[in-house]
This record gives structure tokens, sequence and C-alpha cells, in this order.
């Protein structure tokens, strides 16, 4: 291995880019009320990489925007209007760290795909989008390995109950 080698092997480690993970469903729309089928890709990069496991997360969010507008008047009787959005943000779900797989060794410049079923709690509200109010649901895909884990970041999917 050589001193260019080594350096792009120290990059990897430390912005987790020893490979590319993202996120596909099955079908884009679910009712909620059976799991949902989530496709993980893994494009391995240059180097053989030892993974400790491939975990998913489940969340969902409510925002709400709220008005807020104050009206003051100075000393000349002028009126002057300030209005601020106040935003509110909330877990509604999370379902903490799911193992799709133990220990593995992936091999460079090789994909990889595993399948996980999302069982949702029929008591959690779907995904809507209002004028001051939204509530979205995501998945994250990440393998946990030495240095900073290469993940698919936060994708959104939609569920209707």
């Amino acid at each position: 291995m050589g001193l260019f080698d080594k350096l792009k092997q120290a990059k990897n480690f430390i912005t987790g880019g020893a490979a590319e993970v993202s996120i596909s469903f099955e079908e884009e729309y679910n009712d909620g009320n059976k799991p949902i089928k989530v496709h993980i890709h893994c494009q391995v990069k240059d180097a053989d990489c030892k993974v400790r496991k491939v975990y998913i997360k489940v969340k969902a969010t409510e925002e709400v925007i709220a008005r807020d507008i104050d009206i003051a008047r100075d000393e000349g009787g002028n009126i002057t209007r300030y209005r601020e959005d106040v935003r509110n943000v909330i877990e509604t779900y999370n379902s903490g760290e799911q193992m799709i797989t133990g220990e593995l060794s992936l091999e460079a410049n090789q994909t990889y795909d595993w399948t996980a079923d999302i069982e949702l709690p029929s008591e959690c509200n779907g995904t809507y989008h209002g004028q001051n109010a939204r509530h979205e649901w995501e998945v994250f895909a990440g393998l946990d390995m030495a240095g900073n884990d290469p993940d698919s970041g936060w994708v959104s999917f939609y569920v209707y109950f």
C-alpha cells in the first residue's frame, strides 16, 4: 500500500467516504397497516471494509408554525406591526436503532443490498403537509464501522393510515 492509498484510507475513515449508502422503498406510499419494505444499497469504494453492523433508524416529526403579530404605537401615534413565525418541532416517533445484520467484511468496488421491514405503530399519525403544520416520516440507514459511519442521511417516506 502506497502513501496515497494510506491518505485515501485516512480520508475515508474521517469522512465516512468508504462506501455510499442509499435507501429505496418497495412502494412510494404505504397505508401503515402492513410492514414497509426498505431496500438498503451500499457501494463500497476503493478499499475493503470491516463493518460491525448495518442498521436503520425510523422517526416521525411534527412541525407547527404559529404566526405571532405584535403591534406597537410610538409617541407620535405611528403604528408599527411586527410579525414573527414561531416554529416548534416535536419528535412523535423514534424506533431507535434496528440492526439489519451483524459483522461483515465488504470487498472493495462491490455492491451490497439488504432489505428491512419497518413496522409502524397504528396509533401514530400518517404523513400530512398543511399550511401551518406538517408530519413527516423518515428513515436512516448506516454502516457501523471504524471512523465516521457511511450513511444514507434521513430519507422521507409517506405513510397514510
